[in-house]
């Protein structure tokens, strides 16, 4: 039950893994309830059926829906956006190539929700890296940077050396991510989250000792999976991830450009897996970076609700 003195934050998502996002209760000065939805469309039903009378409500992966639909949200309301709005500088991607086109495609399609929103249609956006900031601020947004944040219960469960070698993914869906999964040699196991969400993790992190994440599309980001893996104590395995948010390449992750690296480094963990202890160790303790307590308390300190 809601607290009288507590304000109320609905967390809506597309993805199971944005359950981590929600911080523990006992942590937070608000009433958290996390979401999950099965296509964009169901927003407006949400917003009719369930949504509370009152209080905040953050749209995460603001990217995937309409600006319609956005518009018809109860408010306060803030917008959370999980892809980069513009090319990241250090995105290699070689002209005229699928891959760059895939990327523009979809930076487009972000480019018109955008231009569709105007800075009173909603109370606050959020971006994860300085350029995506300067976008949004320019054209009049309250916008602030911010990493995504991870559960603190979560990260603070013990680390557990891996017993056995085995590599996981999240990433499935996007034509970039199975383009760059056919053309590895060795498919690591496909993850996914049940609808019990955080509680089925706690046992299915186990799994797994090493965490492949695949960008959904070429230009560089830092996606949910990634922080999961860390927080699990798997050895993770990525493209490059922008911003870092304080990870250092070669010591907290490793960092791969194409799938042959990837097979490469997989390959290599499995003939000497001890060897990455001290890694997926360091990427675990990284993981405190990005505590949900400590994440919302700011926004919710810096942001109109």
């Amino acid at each position: 039950m809601k607290s009288p003195d507590r304000p109320g934050v609905s967390v809506v998502a597309l993805s199971p893994l944005l359950h981590f996002s929600v911080p523990p209760a006992r942590l937070v000065d608000a009433d958290f309830r996390f979401h999950l939805l099965g296509a964009p469309g169901d927003i407006v039903r949400w917003a009719e059926a369930e949504a509370p009378p009152s209080g905040l409500t953050v749209v995460m992966q603001a990217e995937s829906f309409s600006a319609r639909d956005l518009t018809s949200l109860p408010r306060p309301m803030w917008l959370w956006f999980s892809a980069p709005l513009v090319l990241a500088p250090s995105s290699d991607i070689p002209s005229g190539s699928l891959s760059e086109q895939l990327v523009h495609e979809r930076l487009a399609t972000t480019g018109k929700l955008v231009d569709a929103l105007r800075p009173d249609d909603v109370d606050a956006v959020i971006v994860a890296d300085e350029s995506s900031r300067a976008v949004l601020a320019d054209k009049g947004f309250r916008v602030l940077v911010s990493s995504l944040p991870m559960d603190d219960d979560h990260i603070d469960t013990d680390y557990v050396g891996p017993q056995s070698y085995s590599v996981g993914t999240f990433s499935a869906e996007t034509p970039h991510q199975k383009v760059y999964r056919d053309a590895l040699e060795v498919q690591p196991k496909q993850l996914s989250l049940a609808l019990t969400g955080k509680d089925y993790w706690k046992s299915a992190r186990l799994e797994v000792s090493a965490g492949l994440v695949i960008h959904p599309d070429a230009n560089r980001c830092f996606p949910m999976e990634a922080l999961v893996h860390l927080a699990s104590g798997h050895t993770l395995i990525s493209e490059p991830l922008r911003p870092l948010f304080g990870l250092e390449p070669g010591l907290d992750y490793f960092e791969v450009t194409s799938p042959s690296e990837a097979f490469h480094v997989m390959e290599y963990l499995g003939r000497s897996p001890e060897v990455t202890r001290l890694m997926a160790y360091r990427g675990k303790q990284k993981s405190q970076h990005f505590r949900a307590s400590a994440t919302w308390a700011r926004l919710l300190g810096e942001l109109p609700h």
